[in-house]
């Protein structure tokens, strides 16, 4: 899995057009890889009439399945934020039934909360093909890597905290001894709600869509990128005020005029590329058996080599 996370992403220089952009998800992803490897894992569960079971069986199969995290389920899916302009009951039935077939077949992971915001960006994306968004789910999860966000305590979330703040304190000092000043944590505050839901949190999903599209071109770690760049957008502002203004401003950051419109997804994505992940914290980020004793240790050499 950990080879997968290091394969060079297929890139593209500007945001994908509608027409096309799922089918360069899907590609991008990966994701006929993941369904030959389901047909793998699930072939002896499934009875068939000869043959790898088809992905529509697999789906079936995993959808008739008792699931323990199904009243859990339930009760997130209406409260999911990126969905509440999105979703008709049809489409929450959807959402619910993507959700409970990815925790029976990864039952490693199972269902966290928080799961359902990158399914719905991808449902969207899709046009509401439902099991096709599944099959990205799982590509996007199990090939990128996604689900270690959420496993083991958070362990990635916190290697990724680590870089997210090493990159505000070299590139947005100011910024940083702002945050420092109120007393208002950027990483603890911050990643939880923008990286662990795609943005889908933060940002108005026509916004979140073509930023996607250079995640999943460039990488995971473009999610620092556009992190800072929604920082450095907000910095004129933030740096002037109070600690419950700047609190009211993370916390309401959806509605800020700066990521509304047309235009704001190209801004953000244009202004994400003047702050790239350097190559040695990039590579920290995706590699866990490398030789050192210990996390602290692998982050002080990238670091170093960073410099």
């Amino acid at each position: 899995e950990r080879k997968m996370l290091r394969e060079p992403p297929r890139r593209r220089t500007q945001s994908m057009p509608p027409p096309s952009r799922w089918d360069e998800w899907k590609l991008m992803l990966g994701v006929r890889r993941f369904v030959l490897r389901a047909a793998d894992k699930l072939a002896g569960s499934i009875v068939t009439q000869g043959g790898a079971p088809s992905p529509s069986a697999m789906y079936e199969w995993l959808l008739s399945q008792p699931c323990q995290y199904r009243a859990l389920i339930n009760i997130d899916v209406p409260r999911t934020l990126s969905c509440a302009k999105v979703l008709t009951d049809e489409r929450k039935s959807m959402l619910t039934n993507i959700l409970i077939a990815y925790a029976n077949y990864d039952t490693s992971t199972g269902y966290i909360q928080g799961f359902g915001n990158i399914a719905v960006v991808l449902l969207v994306v899709s046009e509401w093909r439902e099991e096709e968004a599944f099959w990205a789910l799982v590509a996007l999860m199990q090939g990128r890597g996604y689900r270690h966000f959420f496993k083991n305590d958070f362990r990635e979330l916190t290697r990724y905290e680590k870089v997210f703040g090493y990159m505000l304190s070299r590139e947005l000092p100011e910024l940083e001894a702002h945050l420092t000043a109120v007393d208002f944590p950027p990483t603890r505050s911050i990643t939880p709600k923008w990286f662990l839901s795609g943005f889908a949190q933060a940002l108005p999903l026509n916004v979140v869509i073509p930023i996607w599209d250079r995640i999943l071109a460039e990488g995971m770690p473009f999610i620092i990128s556009v992190a800072m760049a929604m920082l450095a957008e907000m910095t004129p502002s933030l740096v002037r005020m109070d600690d419950k203004q700047t609190y009211h401003a993370f916390l309401h950051v959806k509605e800020n005029s700066n990521f509304a419109g047309p235009q704001a997804a190209a801004r953000l994505i244009h202004r994400a590329k003047r702050f790239p992940v350097p190559m040695p914290l990039q590579m920290y980020l995706l590699r866990t058996r490398d030789g050192f004793e210990s996390d602290d240790d692998r982050f002080a050499h990238a670091k170093a080599v960073s410099e």
